[in-house]
């Protein structure tokens, strides 16, 4: 165990890696976010300290406190800091950043397509649409059922309003059909359609 920790609070060590290594890393960062919120000392620890369910490279770092706020996850390991989130200046710019006593480097960037963000939804581009179902019409006119999967695992329900004398012919619904409460009708479907290539 303390060969582990001496690696992993090596930050010169830390900051020599590969490209691909610090690709790996941006992505593993990336799929914490879907957790949600994780804030405050206790929470921090908690997360850090389930290592089964934590990603691989993420796991061999040995963090000790991961905090994940705003689309940012901060790692603590040992002495040093790994940042990942849109850069302030560009927001379909992501980052990699590690810093260490005032000290600060760029690992790795990549760009990432807006996520689509109306009310408290938000859905992040590429999606990927369920044809392994067959969802049949329903029997109001041909109101069009469908269910998509975003980038990090959320599933949603999709609903093409084609009820007897609607006011939204053709409008996008989402979570439920639009007689039904809960459904939200899309209200920029051209942002949505371009974001998310619908």
């Amino acid at each position: 165990m303390g060969v582990l920790v001496t690696s992993c609070d090596d930050f010169s060590r830390f900051e020599g890696r590969s490209a691909a290594y610090y690709a790996g890393l941006a992505s593993e960062c990336d799929s914490l976010l879907a957790r949600g919120t994780v804030i405050g000392g206790p929470a921090e620890r908690e997360l850090a300290g389930q290592t089964n369910s934590l990603p691989p490279a993420i796991r061999q770092l040995g963090p000790h406190r991961i905090r994940i706020i705003e689309e940012t996850v901060l790692l603590t390991v040992g002495s040093f800091f790994i940042i990942w989130r849109h850069s302030e200046d560009d927001e379909q710019l992501w980052v990699l950043a590690a810093y260490k006593e005032g000290h600060r480097k760029t690992l790795y960037t990549m760009s990432k397509p807006q996520d689509f963000v109306q009310g408290s939804i938000r859905i992040s581009p590429p999606i990927q649409k369920d044809t392994n179902v067959q969802f049949l019409p329903f029997g109001d006119g041909g109101t069009t059922p469908g269910r998509f999967t975003d980038a990090k695992g959320r599933e949603f329900k999709f609903y093409i309003d084609h009820r007897y004398q609607t006011k939204t012919p053709g409008a996008i619904y989402l979570n439920a059909h639009p007689n039904t409460p809960g459904s939200v009708l899309v209200t920029n479907e051209a942002e949505f359609r371009q974001r998310l290539r619908f």
